[in-house]
């Protein structure tokens, strides 16, 4: 029984995931992320051309872009992101997010008919196209980036073993962008308020230098004698093969502090302090519509695509109450559904920072 049983396991698929801490340890910035991964990865995975994007959790709408192996002209991105808006084709991003196993590809969803897809006649039908994997990269429920990876005829279509490998890579890859923003934030935080900070340390694992950022964020530590054993912690992990190694310091009645590895901008190691906070839609992208409290509410749920149903469910309250809010939230941008709605956004918060290469903040739209 025991040797039928073995038959009928499935065979391990390869593992990314040493990819992800290979390219953690280079150090570097946000914008070599992907190309380095991407490096690593299509030799074994097997594709020919790939897209990531990184994404603002609230809003979903790009804060950077890396197009490799393929045509990546103004007009072409913005005809992407335009029928990205639009949410209702097949394996697109929109209904990923809803997913538990937030990856799919094309060939599977449109039965085999790739044409079936919205976007095959304007971005895809001269690509000689075989199969489109797109998946959402996630960190601690947040996501932080989109991902769409592309085989041309005549390879064959992507099968299930090397989804779920690619999607066992997703976190990692997830932590680290968010690692690499919260690098650059505390190296140049700008006007950030309560920037993470930094804890620079030698070759041997002695503490050389603490930011002033840092200091401050290591004084809400409920216990500070506990802080050197976690920096200690974070560097052992780390110098062990851990490349994404944190370490989490109670602070106050629900709040903590996390100590972060990093390889920093000088290929030495540091430790990224940040304090715990709640990732929210950045107030500059709001504040002329006047929303009230409960269209704010209401807001990033529609972001998302969730129904009125849904988001009635979601927060305990009333459809018509959710129909109210969106009703406010339509008149006081002057859009008539969520297509409009994320152009509306776009056009007028994230297009200029984007093209000017802006730095992606580690706590959603730009530093």
């Amino acid at each position: 029984m025991g040797a039928s049983l073995a038959r009928m396991a499935p065979t391990p698929g390869p593992d990314y995931r040493p990819i992800i801490h290979e390219v953690a340890r280079l150090g570097g910035d946000l914008s070599q992320v992907w190309p380095e991964v991407d490096a690593r990865l299509r030799p074994l995975l097997g594709y020919d051309a790939s897209a990531f994007s990184t994404i603002d959790p609230t809003t979903l709408l790009w804060t950077s872009r890396s197009v490799i192996g393929m045509d990546s002209s103004p007009d072409r991105e913005r005809k992407a992101l335009e029928l990205e808006f639009r949410g209702d084709d097949l394996n697109s991003f929109p209904n990923l997010l809803m997913q538990q196993m937030p990856i799919g590809n094309l060939y599977t969803t449109s039965g085999g008919n790739l044409s079936r897809c919205i976007r095959y006649e304007a971005l895809l039908q001269g690509l000689d196209l075989a199969d489109e994997v797109r998946a959402v990269v996630r960190s601690e429920g947040l996501n932080w980036g989109v991902l769409t990876l592309y085989r041309m005829r005549p390879r064959e279509v992507f099968v299930y073993k090397e989804m779920r490998a690619v999607r066992d890579a997703l976190e990692p890859l997830g932590e680290l962008l968010r690692l690499r923003m919260l690098q650059a934030a505390a190296e140049n935080p700008g006007p950030l308020d309560r920037p993470p900070g930094l804890i620079r340390v030698s070759a041997d694992g002695v503490v050389e230098e603490t930011t002033p950022a840092a200091a401050a964020r290591l004084e809400a530590v409920d216990d500070p004698a506990a802080i050197p054993a976690a920096v200690a912690e974070v560097v052992a992990e780390f110098t062990g093969g851990n490349a994404l190694a944190i370490a989490t310091l109670p602070a106050g009645e629900e709040g903590s502090v996390t100590l972060h590895a990093s390889t920093g901008a000088d290929a030495r190691l540091a430790i990224v302090v940040e304090e715990d906070r709640i990732v929210l839609l950045d107030q500059s992208v709001v504040e002329g519509f006047g929303f009230t409290d409960d269209e704010m509410e209401v807001l990033p749920f529609y972001i998302q695509g969730r129904t009125t149903r849904t988001i009635a469910q979601i927060m305990g309250i009333d459809a018509f109450a959710v129909q109210a809010s969106l009703i406010g939230i339509f008149d006081k941008t002057g859009t008539k559904n969520r297509a409009d709605f994320l152009a509306t956004f776009w056009d007028g918060y994230f297009r200029a920072p984007f093209e000017a290469g802006a730095q992606p903040s580690p706590y959603g739209y730009f530093l």
